[in-house]
Formats: C-alpha cells, sequence, structure tokens
C-alpha cells in the first residue's frame, strides 16, 4: 500500500496530500463562514491562516526531531529542513501555530481571541477529513477487532479512523455548542481541550516513545495541553469578569464576546454524519485488502 499514488513531473502525489488538501478545502469553508458571521475581512483571515501555517509546520517538524528522533537530528541537524522526507507531528503544529497567530494578531493589532475561535472549528473539520490519508497505523490487533486493517500480514488497529471520527464529533459539538460561548476565546480552548482527549483515547493504540509508565511522551503532551487550556480558560472568564465590575462604560469589556447565533440546523448533523460514512468507506477502500 504505497502512500505515493503518481507523478507529475518532480512531484509526487501522495495520499496523505490529497486529503490534507480536502482537509484545507473543508477547512477554510467552515473558516469562511465564521469569518463573515464575525464581520472580518477575508484578507486579515488568510493573513493569519498563513501566519499559523508557517509556524504550524515549524513546530510540527521540531516537535517530531525533539520527540521522535532526538539523537539523529541532534547528530545530522541539516536533515530537520527535509520536510520532503515526512516527520511531522499535530500537537507540535498546534503549539507552533498557536505561537505564530499571537505574534502576528500582536504585530496587527487583532484580536487573537476572535481570531482562534474563527478558526478552531475549521480546522477541526480539516483534521478529521486529513487524518483518513494518514499511513500512521496502530498496534497490533486481537481476532475481535474485525475491523482492523492488514498491514504487511498483520492486523493493525485503524487508528486514523479513529481519530478521525472522533475529530468529526468534535468538530460537531463546536458547531452547535458555539452558541453557548459568549466569551472570547472560549470556542478555540474548548477545542484545545476536545482534542486533546481525543489524541489521549487514540494513544493508546499507537505506538510511540514511552514517557511515565504506559503512558507516551503523547500522552504527556495531551495532558498538559487539557491542563493548560483549561487554565486559560478558568483564568480568563475570571479576568473578565472581574473588569466587568470594574468598567465605567456598559459593554466594554465584552469586547471581545462572540455573535450571537441561531440554534444550529439538522443539515449539519446530516452533512457531518455523511462526511463520518464518506471518510470511512474511502478508508477502507483505500486501506483494506
Amino acid at each position: 500500500m504505497p502512500n505515493a499514488l503518481f507523478e507529475i513531473g518532480p512531484f509526487t502525489v501522495t495520499l496523505l496530500g490529497v486529503f490534507t488538501a480536502l482537509g484545507v478545502i473543508g477547512a477554510m469553508t467552515v473558516i469562511g463562514k465564521e469569518a463573515r458571521r464575525y464581520g472580518w475581512e477575508t484578507e486579515s483571515v488568510h493573513s493569519i491562516i498563513l501566519a499559523a501555517f508557517f509556524g504550524g509546520v515549524v513546530g510540527a517538524r521540531l516537535y517530531y526531531a525533539a520527540v521522535f528522533a532526538p539523537e539523529y537530528f541532534l547528530s545530522n541537524p541539516a536533515r530537520i529542513l527535509a520536510f520532503h522526507e515526512g516527520g511531522l507531528s499535530i500537537q507540535g503544529a498546534l503549539f507552533g501555530g498557536l505561537i505564530a497567530i499571537v505574534v502576528y494578531t500582536r504585530v496587527k493589532r487583532l484580536s487573537f481571541w476572535k481570531s482562534v475561535d474563527i478558526l478552531a472549528p475549521g480546522m477541526i473539520l480539516g483534521q478529521a477529513i486529513g487524518r483518513v490519508g494518514c499511513d500512521v497505523f496502530g498496534v497490533e490487533a486481537s481476532e475481535r477487532v474485525w475491523w482492523a486493517v492488514e498491514v504487511a500480514g498483520r492486523a493493525l488497529h485503524p487508528v486514523q479512523l479513529y481519530e478521525s471520527m472522533l475529530n468529526y464529533l468534535l468538530f460537531l459539538g463546536l458547531w452547535a455548542g458555539r452558541r453557548y460561548f459568549r466569551r472570547g476565546g472560549e470556542v478555540f480552548f474548548v477545542y484545545l481541550m476536545g482534542f486533546a482527549v481525543n489524541r489521549f483515547g487514540v494513544e493508546f493504540f499507537r505506538v510511540n516513545p514511552s514517557a511515565i509508565g504506559p503512558l507516551t511522551v503523547a500522552h504527556v503532551t495531551s495532558i498538559a495541553m487539557f491542563v493548560g487550556a483549561l487554565a486559560i480558560l478558568a483564568l480568563r472568564r475570571v479576568l473578565i469578569v472581574h473588569a466587568a465590575g470594574t468598567q465605567t462604560e456598559p459593554g466594554s469589556a465584552e469586547s471581545d464576546s462572540s455573535p450571537t447565533i441561531p440554534s444550529p440546523a439538522r443539515s449539519t448533523v446530516v452533512v457531518v454524519a455523511a462526511l463520518m460514512a464518506v471518510s470511512i468507506l474511502a478508508y477502507y477502500l483505500i486501506h483494506a485488502g
């Protein structure tokens, strides 16, 4: 099951590349919808996305180098730049992208909180779609796991599909629940917490370097991500409530609040269910057999 699909001149089109592109399309569709709801200009949102992309790529590569192959990259530091050889981490991408957004919004004097809230639902949808094309499988599965995929004569857990399905559900929860998140930043940090939970659970079926007992480095990172997001969310709520109690101008403490939105349509659930079904079908058509 080679990851390469075909070649166009010197370029190789891979399975992961195709699904990543589909994920980007899905993410940009949702982000555009959210940007219009917030009344933001498309140019500003695209600039933030570009900054997050470059920061995410750098963060993904550095995390992978530091966690999965530190000795190799210390001996061959120039290979860190060999992105075409593979070796990226979604958790590192989140950290790198977040740092880039902080810097960019500060320089451009844009609202960081609104920026990340606009991006969050689209990001997790893009992750759900893109993960289907990943070629990193899980640990060996028992005979009872009838949905396992056969790779090199071994039945393995389809961890890509596990994470994809959980991310679709997280997207649906964020999309339906964002009407209850009234303070800026709440959608994003709930997204971080939800993704941390998803990855923590899936990690038990993956093969990664151990950190503490049965917990891998990705487990520890997920715990840190969840605790950090929860702490920032709680602190921000306390600060906003305090500011609201000391403001002399009504409403000024809520400058980063989210705009009111209607209840989610049933069509959203139908669309997400359809995407989940298509993703499952595509996964097994590609990987099974």
